[in-house]
């Protein structure tokens, strides 16, 4: 705990954080890089239908929720999530605990969406917006709370919509994570690294490395929302259905199912049943 607090000690003020961002003889590449990934988050966001948009959203934030306790080490299995969802907590308190501290995140992450579509863009940056982050405290530390923030200013620049997350590709990457953050908060390395307090170098590939999960993320969810694919899920969740759900759905509506999605109309009863050849 002492080495912790000396080194809270050292950045007392704001010149002992720099450089805040590398120097403009250094940005290209990665505005370069930056400007991918806005093109294929576009791209994206055009693959998915306006109806389906809600739905996505909530299993973005359970997934969220999941991903960012695995890197705090309270890790949640997503059944556990779903449960407490439905207030079905755990008889197991430590297990219950984390199944709260997955609810909580979720509600911050819906509070942060539906708030900050009303800030301007430059709000996010704002005191008052991460104080506000922090009604609702997380007691494994301002690591949750400052992915949150990167989760709302994707959202705020219009650049994942929901549909995608950096916190399934940091917990992927775990060790390379916490070692780039470590690497960033690191004195200056030389005459060449720069010419503030803290390694120019160290900061680049910190940014590298989460412009890349971006386009990894990015890339993920958009394979997952390809049609020719989605009906080879359609098909899987059917096959899953007959075999362990058995709640009576038949594998003949994969046709009319894809149908919906793609199109994301709606369909009478009677219309559904002519689609599946059943008498209506």
């Amino acid at each position: 705990m002492l080495e912790i607090s000396q080194k809270f000690q050292l950045y007392d003020a704001p010149y002992q954080m720099e450089p805040l961002l590398p120097g403009e003889h250094k940005l290209a590449v990665l505005l370069e890089r930056a400007h991918d990934m806005q093109r294929a988050a576009d791209r994206l966001s055009a693959l998915c239908q306006p109806g389906a948009l809600t739905d996505l959203r909530g299993l973005l934030r359970a997934m969220n929720s999941y991903y960012s306790n695995k890197i705090e080490g309270q890790h949640t299995l997503p059944m556990e999530i779903e449960q407490a969802l439905r207030q079905d907590y755990s008889s197991d308190a430590d297990k219950a605990r984390r199944q709260r501290l997955a609810v909580a995140h979720m509600q911050t992450e819906a509070w942060l969406e539906q708030s900050g579509g009303h800030w301007p863009g430059s709000a996010v940056w704002t005191l008052e917006c991460v104080t506000g982050i922090h009604q609702h405290p997380f007691r494994d530390g301002n690591g949750r709370v400052a992915r949150l923030h990167t989760h709302l200013l994707l959202v705020r620049l219009g650049l994942s919509n929901g549909l995608w997350s950096v916190l399934r590709g940091f917990a992927r990457t775990q060790q390379q994570y916490y070692a780039r953050l470590a690497a960033a908060d690191e004195p200056r390395a030389g005459e060449l690294d720069g010419r503030g307090n803290l390694s120019e170098q160290a900061l680049i590939d910190w940014i590298s490395y989460v412009l890349d999960i971006c386009v990894d993320q990015v890339a993920c969810m958009t394979g997952l929302l390809d049609l020719p694919s989605m009906k080879d899920r359609i098909a899987a969740c059917l096959a899953f259905e007959h075999n362990v759900v058995r709640q009576g759905v038949r594998s003949e509506s994969l046709r009319a199912l894809h149908y919906l999605f793609a199109t994301q109309g709606e369909l009478e009863r009677a219309d559904f049943k002519a689609m599946l050849g059943l008498a209506v």
